[in-house]
């Protein structure tokens, strides 16, 4: 987990989520893959100074109502529980991963229930959640940050008919003076509503040196939001902490172009 997102650990001790025994020195906190609600937490007290203010406003209403204490996206766990939580935490959000973990726990064969790798929806949030770290990772120390969302006419690649050609996409950039960080998702939905195809890209500027830098972007298939091999295209040299990431959440094995 990111010091950043790490919890003051000062007050009265923690307890594990699952079974509520003092977590103890052996147990740790869990960061798990982020659902949508849970960025709006880490957008908030990252602190970045953000140009819509009003959006800004809205969401340090939110999270002051919510109250203080640790990421909606951690789980304390104690000794018993913390190893299988650190690989349910690779490929599910808290409330699918402490299932698992329950399960595992209570004898049960889980075998074969945790995905090669993430989902391409989640590796977009997990991405958004990593853009201050890439971004200080370059050097920055003060970060802006800037969002911005617009549909448009078209139509993905390879696409059937019966998914509606007007795409949705959503962008995120943090910058400073050692360069940028863009995140953008583009999404096309059926006609008839759901998510039909979803793709997710990340983009690294160090120093504003087109020459240095580096792209990794993945693309679904029409209708699931699964990965398989090949789907991951890099271009560039990733920086170490991205490819800590590819490798924990099972995208290293995907991947297409990757830099020698």
């Amino acid at each position: 987990m990111s010091e950043q997102r790490r919890t003051d650990q000062a007050g009265p001790p923690h307890r594990c989520a699952l079974c509520r025994t003092p977590v103890g020195e052996c147990g740790d906190a869990i960061e798990f893959v982020p659902r949508a609600v849970d960025l709006e937490w880490h957008d908030v007290t990252a602190g970045i100074p953000h140009s819509d203010d009003d959006d800004m406003d809205r969401l340090r209403t939110a999270v002051d109502a919510a109250g203080a204490g640790d990421a909606p996206d951690v789980a304390w766990l104690c000794a018993r529980h913390v190893a299988a939580g650190r690989v349910a935490a690779t490929r599910f959000d808290i409330d699918e991963g402490l299932h698992f973990v329950a399960l595992a726990d209570q004898g049960v064969d889980v075998t074969g229930r945790l995905p090669a790798a993430v989902r391409v929806d989640q590796w977009g949030r997990l991405l958004r959640r990593a853009m201050v770290d890439l971004a200080i990772e370059l050097g920055n120390l003060d970060l802006e940050r800037d969002d911005g969302a617009q549909e448009t006419y078209y139509p993905m690649a390879g696409s059937p008919d019966t998914i509606n050609p007007f795409t949705w996409t959503e962008s995120w950039v943090v910058a400073g003076d050692a360069g940028t960080v863009c995140v953008y998702t583009e999404r096309a939905d059926w006609y008839s509503g759901p998510v039909a195809r979803l793709e997710a890209v990340v983009m690294v500027t160090p120093g504003y040196d087109d020459a240095r830098r580096w792209e990794i972007g993945i693309l679904s298939d029409v209708g699931t939001m699964e990965v398989r091999p090949g789907m991951l295209r890099i271009e560039g040299e990733p920086s170490p902490y991205m490819r800590d990431m590819l490798a924990r959440y099972g995208l290293a094995s995907t991947a297409v172009g990757t830099p020698s």
